[in-house]
């Protein structure tokens, strides 16, 4: 007898018309039913039991890949960090390499702009731009004959020297001085035959 089938029960006495035999067939077939139910929930119990065990691994291991995933997360935000920083001196070395770059090709381009007239030389004989540095002969013996050569004679300026001595040798002039007189016209030369001995 199933439990679905159970017969609307009065509590009157007066329909309690069973015998043991019933009674006790009844008993065994709720027994049979109630064996089959116990045997599914414990074939159930065990299935959830076991699958419970496997959720458990599972979340173990979920667990463990979780905390490798955060550990490599954190080493992968402190490396995206210290990315960050070098890429902020980098940027900032970039931009002081560009700013004196760009103040170098300045420099460049005025360099080249007045070397142009500097370095043309096609149209002027002598640059602008040379310094001429001002020729000063040391004091020697000026009028020393030798034969057949001509004797030059120099004009010092009292200047330059430094005593009265004739074979004194001269110092030159300090930067910035101005000499008054200059031998503009070149040095003086004389004819002196050879002297046959």
């Amino acid at each position: 007898m199933a439990i679905d089938d159970e017969p609307n029960v009065n509590l009157n006495s007066s329909n309690f018309d069973f015998t043991y035999n019933e009674l006790q067939d009844a008993y065994d077939e709720l027994q049979e039913v109630y064996d089959e139910l116990v045997g599914k929930y414990k074939e159930s119990i065990l299935r959830n039991k076991k699958n419970i065990s496997d959720l458990k691994t599972q979340n173990e291991s979920i667990s463990k890949t979780n905390s490798e995933l955060e550990k490599k997360v954190l080493y992968l935000v402190n490396l995206s960090n210290d990315f960050k920083k070098k890429n902020l001196e980098l940027e900032k070395l970039l931009s002081d390499f560009q700013d004196y770059h760009t103040k170098e090709v300045d420099n460049l381009k005025t360099s080249i702009a007045i070397g142009k007239n500097h370095f043309e030389k096609g149209n002027s004989s002598k640059s602008q731009y040379v310094k001429r540095k001002p020729f000063i002969p040391k004091q020697r013996n000026f009028h020393k004959q030798s034969r057949g050569q001509r004797i030059r004679s120099v004009w010092v300026p009292k200047e330059l020297i430094i005593s009265n001595n004739i074979n004194a040798i001269a110092s030159w002039i300090p930067k910035g001085t101005k000499v008054l007189k200059a031998n503009t016209h070149g040095p003086k030369m004389i004819w002196v035959p050879k002297i046959k001995a």
